[in-house]
């Protein structure tokens, strides 16, 4: 569970939820980098037996990954940010344009 044993390191902070089955395992998260955010969804499936440790071979898997991630992209620069606030190759800006296409389109935006 790296959320909640800290397994990220280097200061970063994170909110996550963990889910388990028998053989599955599934943490969801976001980790506060000093690069910026980070959104993750990690699923491991297909664990040969039940383990319901802290430290099960699905919730180890997860933690290294999830730190790979991090390490790999809180490394990146940031975008470059616009007018206003967003990156300028965001999807939201995108989805911005496109539904103001959308609107002049119809007539509904001069």
């Amino acid at each position: 569970m790296w959320g909640k044993t800290g397994g990220l390191g280097g200061g970063v902070g994170c909110d996550c939820g963990a889910r388990t089955l028998d053989a599955l395992r599934y943490e969801l998260g976001i980790a506060y980098s000093k690069g910026g955010r980070i959104a993750m969804s990690i699923t491991v499936d297909g664990i040969p037996q039940p383990d319901w440790t802290p430290d099960n071979p699905g919730s180890l898997l997860i933690a290294d990954l999830a730190k790979m991630l991090v390490e790999g992209l809180a490394s990146r620069p940031k975008p470059a940010l616009a007018a206003n606030g967003l990156a300028e190759n965001s999807f939201a800006i995108w989805r911005f344009r496109r539904y103001n296409e959308n609107l002049a389109g119809v007539g509904l935006l001069e």
